[in-house]
């Protein structure tokens, strides 16, 4: 009886273990941040600026500078990604802005905008690029427009600026210090990823 108790106790103890294991087992988010945060914070950051003959070349092609700050947030043991888009278009002075939620399946990831707002898609091409794909309607903010600061709405939203060009962008992973204009204070506490494998 003892014996078999001692069994029962060690399966019990085994069973935290196994569910972490499990919990772990994300190779979409292990690509996407570097490493498999698990039910930890993490962030990764990808940017690409088209230079003006890449641009000239590819007239099809409105977005000049893009950067993308993917994170995940973890709260009361449930964990979530979130993606920061910050765009600037060909002659435009704007600075525009898309947040959106995320889910991670079979190497893709889907992004939605809240309320009808629209989203894009991501995957990651490789260990440091990833793919950015504008292949619809998609809402963004322009963050350069002035805010009545007693409102409670965000920046004056807009539906255009994409082009045919736009569909699919590849990006670069970059320091994510380079996405702080993305961050706000819910990030102050998010680790940055480990330098993924190559």
């Amino acid at each position: 009886m003892r014996r078999a108790w001692m069994m029962m106790a060690g399966l019990a103890l085994s069973f935290p273990v196994l569910a972490e294991a499990a919990r772990a087992a994300d190779p979409d988010a292990a690509k996407l941040y570097g490493t498999d945060p698990g039910l930890a914070p993490a962030r990764a950051c990808f940017a690409h600026n088209f230079d003006p003959a890449w641009l000239a070349g590819h007239k099809d092609q409105n977005v000049s500078q893009i950067l993308v700050q993917a994170t995940r947030r973890v709260d009361e043991g449930t964990a979530w990604d979130l993606a920061a888009v910050q765009l600037r278009f060909r002659d435009s002075h704007g600075l525009f802005e898309i947040s959106a939620d995320c889910s991670l399946s079979d190497g893709a990831i889907h992004c939605g905008v809240d309320c009808d707002g629209g989203g894009f898609s991501m995957k990651m091409l490789s260990a440091s690029a990833l793919g950015v794909s504008f292949d619809g309607y998609v809402r963004f903010s322009d963050t350069t427009q002035p805010v009545d600061p007693e409102a409670t709405v965000d920046p004056p939203l807009s539906t255009a600026g994409f082009g045919q060009g736009d569909k699919t962008l590849v990006l670069e992973r970059v320091d994510p210090k380079n996405c702080s204009t993305l961050a706000d204070d819910s990030d102050a506490a998010t680790s940055d990823p480990a330098t993924p494998s190559q």
